[in-house]
């Protein structure tokens, strides 16, 4: 009786010990190695996926309940994203990476709740640990696109603008008037900005090209594009549709401003 008594009580001990949630960190107290860590993101449900898994001594993957500090910075050190997860139990699942069959623990960051930043790529951060019984030092993934960037803005002098189209003598040939300008900024792999103008040939014939100039500026006053927009073959009346693209020096979050030139010979 005396020993069925103790082995009752030695399981009514062990069900508290569960109930009461002590239990949780057995698991974590036999993981003595951090592999497999990876960064991706998971278009399909608008998220970026943080993957690790946690071993034994024996080399057995462990399911371990463990903390997850979890840090995105884009290429400037800008801290887009910084959070603590709670990887549990079911976070773990089994994955097929580089044809490799891998029991890994996936930590979910949704899209929204990472900051635009300067660059779309960048360095993910993570540090596992288990209070008083686990701890890693922190690792990092190099991300090489698909982080969120600023959108840039372009402010323009005071529309409408008249350029006046003169002969290598002076006269005025033809006038063309910028009447509205939009801008598109695409910063998927290489940071590109087209410019739209649309507008209005005012004066002239159509047997001349109509030439002038475009200038862009940063914040900062620096010009960092110029060229020339050449227009064929418009009558008075016309109006055109002319678009620039930019690929250099475009900076995510820059306010660039655009001025216009007449041409000179």
């Amino acid at each position: 009786m005396k020993k069925i008594g103790s082995v009752c009580l030695a399981f009514l001990l062990l069900l508290l010990f569960a109930l009461c949630g002590c239990g949780e960190g057995i698991k974590a107290r036999y993981v003595t190695t951090l592999k497999n860590w990876f960064f991706q993101e998971n278009s399909g449900v608008n998220e970026y996926n943080f993957f690790f898994s946690l071993h034994g001594d024996d080399g057995d993957a462990i399911d371990a309940e463990v903390t997850a500090d979890v840090r995105i910075e884009d290429e400037s050190g800008n801290v887009l994203y910084k959070k603590t997860h709670t990887v549990t139990e079911k976070d773990y699942g089994d994955y097929t990476r580089q044809n490799t069959e891998l029991h890994l623990a996936c930590v979910r960051v949704p899209k929204s709740a990472v900051l635009p930043g300067v660059s779309s790529s960048g360095k993910a951060y993570l540090k596992v640990y288990r209070e008083e019984i686990v701890e890693f030092d922190e690792v990092s993934c190099d991300v090489y696109y698909g982080l969120p960037v600023k959108d840039v803005k372009i402010v323009c002098e005071t529309l409408p603008v008249e350029l006046k189209m003169k002969d290598y003598r002076g006269n005025v040939e033809s006038v063309i008037r910028v009447e509205e300008v939009k801008y598109a900024f695409n910063s998927d792999i290489v940071n590109d900005l087209k410019i739209e103008l649309t507008g209005t040939k005012t004066q002239g014939g159509s047997n001349s090209f109509d030439h002038f100039i475009y200038k862009l500026y940063d914040s900062k006053g620096f010009m960092i594009d110029s060229g020339s927009v050449l227009l064929s073959s418009l009558s008075a009346g016309d109006r055109f549709k002319e678009d620039i693209t930019i690929y250099k020096d475009v900076t995510p979050g820059e306010t660039y401003t655009i001025k216009f030139e007449e041409y000179s010979y």
